[in-house]
């Protein structure tokens, strides 16, 4: 069970009370360290290994051109342009059957009771989400079995904005679902693009002007991440101050992030 800081609470508990605006939590990587799941850090270097394996039998100067790029990347910390290049070296259906390996079964996998307290907060109508894991809808199914939220991938997520306009509950999967490989935003090109559509930005615009959005759970690796993050500080909707802030939210092993905006 997580805390929340009595500032934080108490406006939250206004929110709800005062029913000014719905109440979304936007979560990160932290939420789902407890599963075990592997970070962006151990999924980066889990999939370079693969791909240096990978190079044997090739030409010597495509080897080291190859190895040049794989060594590149270790330093790099966008995620993004990282994953891009081990794609693009071990082919698209070699990296999403590593991908599904390293994130595993996550059907098999029990959900971090963090999940379970989000739902259960009186005033929450919509939960987005980074991580691919699918919790956020089998925590709902558990806390809350006679709602029917609209649930749908960030690709999709134009198509739902009237849902947030009529203030409905809602799970956006920002970043796609893991049995899902055509929703996945794993690389530069699928954040490109995303981002390039003006109905997505105009979807995100409804959330914060109709929402009080809490960030919960995020990681320094999710701020690094060049994703939704970066883009929304580009644009102004949130600060580094909001991410940054740390909130007395206990995570099992240790604190996390939580903010308001």
């Amino acid at each position: 069970m997580f805390k929340l800081s009595q500032r934080t609470y108490q406006r939250l508990r206004t929110e709800h009370a005062e029913r000014r605006r719905p109440i979304a939590f936007w979560i990160g990587a932290g939420f789902s360290a407890p599963a075990g799941l592997p970070t962006w850090q151990k999924l980066k270097d889990d999939l370079i290994g693969e791909a240096l394996d990978s190079l044997s039998g090739l030409e010597k100067d495509e080897t080291e051109l190859k190895e040049r790029k794989l060594e590149e990347i270790k330093l790099n910390q966008n995620y993004w342009s990282s994953f891009e290049t081990i794609k693009n070296i071990i082919g698209r259906t070699n990296f999403v059957a590593s991908i599904r390996e390293k994130i595993g079964d996550v059907e098999k996998i029990q959900i971090p009771e963090l999940y379970n307290d989000v739902w259960r907060l009186p005033g929450v109508g919509a939960v987005l989400t980074l991580n691919l894991d699918g919790f956020v809808d089998g925590s709902h199914r558990i806390i809350r079995p006679q709602e029917r939220p609209a649930s749908f991938s960030g690709r999709d997520a134009p198509s739902y904005a009237h849902v947030v306009g009529a203030r409905r509950p809602f799970i956006a999967n920002l970043h796609g679902i893991i049995d899902d490989q055509t929703s996945w935003i794993f690389t530069q090109s699928d954040v490109e693009k995303l981002f390039s559509s003006e109905s997505y930005r105009n979807f995100l615009s409804i959330v914060f002007g109709n929402m009080t959005v809490v960030f919960a759970g995020i990681s320094a690796e999710d701020g690094a991440a060049g994703g939704t993050l970066a883009r929304l500080l580009s644009w102004g909707w949130i600060s580094e101050r909001t991410i940054g802030l740390q909130i007395d939210l206990v995570l099992g092993s240790g604190p996390t992030k939580l903010a308001c905006r």
